[in-house]
């Protein structure tokens, strides 16, 4: 886990063209001198809790905070699956490292 290494400046959830895209930014939480590779964990929750769908999104890497010299965050988009139901609720997780679960990786 990346801890507070990382962390979602903002994220969001839209249709566009009968796809639906997860996306955001993420930035570096403390000053370290060189980009920190992370990806982002994605669930789709229905209204009972139950996991419809999960993914991940790549491997990309957050740019070292820098005060005054342009951007300092990375965005990340990720196409999800057609079938999410009216009321489902997105997870979005920051996360370094491998993962020792089948959650399929799309992006």
């Amino acid at each position: 886990q990346t801890g507070p290494e990382v962390a979602r400046m903002w994220a969001d959830v839209y249709a566009q063209d009968g796809q639906a895209w997860a996306y955001g930014a993420l930035k570096q939480q403390a000053f370290h001198s060189n980009p920190i590779k992370t990806h982002v964990d994605i669930q789709i929750l229905s209204e009972d809790g139950s996991v419809q769908y999960e993914t991940i999104s790549e491997d990309t890497y957050v740019p070292r905070s820098r005060v005054g010299k342009g951007a300092d965050w990375k965005r990340f988009r990720v196409k999800l699956a057609g079938d999410i139901t009216p009321g489902s609720k997105v997870i979005m997780k920051v996360h370094s490292g491998q993962h020792c679960s089948s959650v399929d990786k799309d992006a």
